[in-house]
C-alpha cells in the first residue's frame, strides 16, 4: 500500500511504500527550479520534528517507528535540476528575524537527513546549487541519474557562508584534508561535476548511461533495502542512529560493547543455525560430480 502525504500543495509531497520499506520526498516547484520557500521550509522542519519525536498523529512517523519504512528518497520532478537552494526572490524580502527562522528550519531538516531515523538517499538528476548542495551533501547516499549531475558551492556568490550544515558534512565525508581547504572550496564557489563527485566518493551508485536510469535506480533501491531489512531491528538502530552520535574517542568502546551484546545472543544463534541449515540443504541438492 502506498500512502500519500501532501506537505505543500503541488510542490512538496511524500509517497510512502510500506511494502518496499521506503518513502519518497518529492520536490516539484517548477516555477522556481525547486528553490526553497518559507512554506517548504516550515513543512520540512515539521516533518523532521514529527518523525524524530515519534508524533503519533503523523502517518510517516507511525510508519517509521513500526519499522515499515527504513529509507527516505529525495526526488526532483524538475528537469536537469535537483535543487537550487533558497528562493532568492522571497529571501530578499525577509527581515533579519525571518532569515533566522528560515535558516533554523532548514538546518533542522538537513540535521534530520544526516542523523534521523531513516537512511536518506538523494536521487540526483542535475544541478544542486547553493542550499541545494547542502541538502545533497546532507543525505547519507547520492545516486546519479543523469550525466549533468553537479554540486555547486555557490553560497559566497551572494556574500554568505554555507548555513545549513554543509561544512560539517564536508568534514564527516572526508572531503579535502583540512578545514581551511574545505573553506577554500566554498569561498571559491567550487563546482563538482559527475567525474569529480565520483573521484571524491560522493556518488554511491551511478546509473548514467543505463537505458532507463530511474528504473535501474529503483531496482538498486529495492535490493539495497532487502539487505538492510535483513539486519536485526535493534542492531540496525544501534549502528545507524546511536553509533554516529558517539564521541570519536569513545567509538572503540562502543563497538566492543555492541558486539558483546549481540554476540551469541538468542537471535545470533538462531540466525547462524538457519544459515548452516540452508548451506547443508544446498549441498544435499547439489549434483554429484
Amino acid at each position: 500500500m502506498i500512502y500519500r502525504i501532501d506537505l505543500v500543495k503541488d510542490v512538496l509531497w511524500i509517497e510512502a511504500d510500506a511494502v518496499q520499506k521506503y518513502a519518497v520526498l518529492n520536490f516539484s516547484a517548477q516555477h522556481s527550479r525547486n528553490a526553497m520557500s518559507m512554506d517548504m521550509a516550515n513543512a520540512l522542519a515539521q516533518m523532521a520534528h514529527d518523525c524524530t519525536q515519534q508524533n503519533s498523529s503523523n502517518p510517516l512517523a507511525q510508519l517509521i517507528y513500526s519499522q515499515k519504512i527504513l529509507a527516505l528518497v529525495l526526488k526532483s520532478h524538475c528537469r536537469n535540476i535537483f535543487m537550487s537552494g533558497g528562493d532568492l526572490k522571497a529571501i530578499s524580502k525577509f527581515n533579519a528575524h525571518d532569515g533566522e527562522i528560515f535558516t533554523h528550519k532548514m538546518r533542522s531538516f538537513t540535521h534530520f537527513l544526516r542523523t534521523g531515523p531513516l537512511i536518506s538517499i538523494a536521487f540526483l538528476n542535475g544541478l544542486a546549487a547553493g542550499g541545494g548542495s547542502e541538502i545533497a551533501l546532507a543525505a547519507d547516499l547520492r545516486i546519479a541519474l543523469t550525466s549533468d549531475v553537479t554540486i555547486e558551492l555557490a553560497q559566497t556568490r551572494w556574500g554568505v557562508p554555507a548555513g545549513w550544515g554543509m561544512m560539517t558534512d564536508l568534514a564527516s565525508k572526508g572531503i579535502y584534508s583540512s578545514e581551511r581547504r574545505r573553506s577554500i572550496a566554498v569561498i571559491s564557489q567550487e563546482s563538482w561535476d559527475l567525474k569529480k563527485l565520483l573521484d571524491l566518493g560522493l556518488i554511491d551508485a551511478n546509473f548514467v548511461g543505463n537505458q532507463n536510469p530511474e528504473s535501474s535506480a529503483q531496482i538498486w533501491l529495492e535490493e539495497f533495502l532487502k539487505r538492510i531489512s535483513a539486519c536485526p531491528n535493534d542492531l540496525r538502530h544501534e549502528l545507524l542512529i546511536n553509533r554516529p552520535n558517539q564521541p570519536h574517542l569513545e567509538l572503540e568502546e562502543f563497538d566492543k560493547k555492541l558486539f558483546s551484546r549481540h554476540w551469541l545472543s538468542a537471535e545470533h544463534r538462531a540466525r547462524v543455525t538457519t544459515f548452516i541449515e540452508s548451506r547443508t540443504e544446498k549441498k544435499k541438492g547439489a549434483p554429484k560430480k
